[in-house]
């Protein structure tokens, strides 16, 4: 039996950088256990409710996913999911991303320009480890990848 007229109705919104990676966004929201029920508007909503709530008791940066449901927050965080990721509703609202929560793509670009401050702070690019320390745990990854710090430094003749 073939689909029906409705099901296959989603939006493609590829390219943007909300949906990218060319994944389809259903806009009509009907999902299979009925209308879907989150919005932008409502999201936003509960996200700046739930973040102020956390900033009232001290707590600042964007939550890890165990306190979206310790919290009973489950929903929201499927929601975040669903439309857009923590990447896109954090830049949104202005909230930073702990390093190990930045799904966003990391380059040659990217690690050039941390390891420029790196060397501009620390006067040299110290190893992996030393790195992390730093906050600096994406570069470290990267750089560890290609050969270590000492080999793309020098491939870059980012140090005299």
């Amino acid at each position: 039996m073939g689909r029906g007229a409705s099901a296959g109705r989603a939006v493609l919104a590829a390219g943007s950088p909300r949906h990218g990676h060319g994944v389809p966004r259903r806009l009509d929201r009907e999902g299979p256990r009925g209308p879907w029920r989150w919005t932008d508007d409502r999201l936003r909503a509960e996200l700046e409710a739930f973040l102020a709530e956390r900033q009232a008791r001290g707590l600042r940066g964007w939550p890890v996913a165990a306190e979206f449901d310790t919290s009973g927050r489950e929903g929201l965080r499927d929601a975040i999911k669903r439309l857009g990721g923590a990447t896109f509703w954090a830049a949104e609202l202005g909230v930073p991303l702990r390093p190990g929560q930045d799904r966003s793509p990391y380059g040659e670009s990217e690690a050039l320009r941390d390891t420029r401050l790196v060397v501009a702070e620390q006067g040299r690019l110290p190893g992996g480890p030393a790195l992390r320390r730093l906050g600096h745990p994406r570069l470290a990854s990267y750089l560890s990848r290609r050969g270590g710090s000492k080999s793309f430094a020098a491939r870059h003749r980012l140090l005299p």
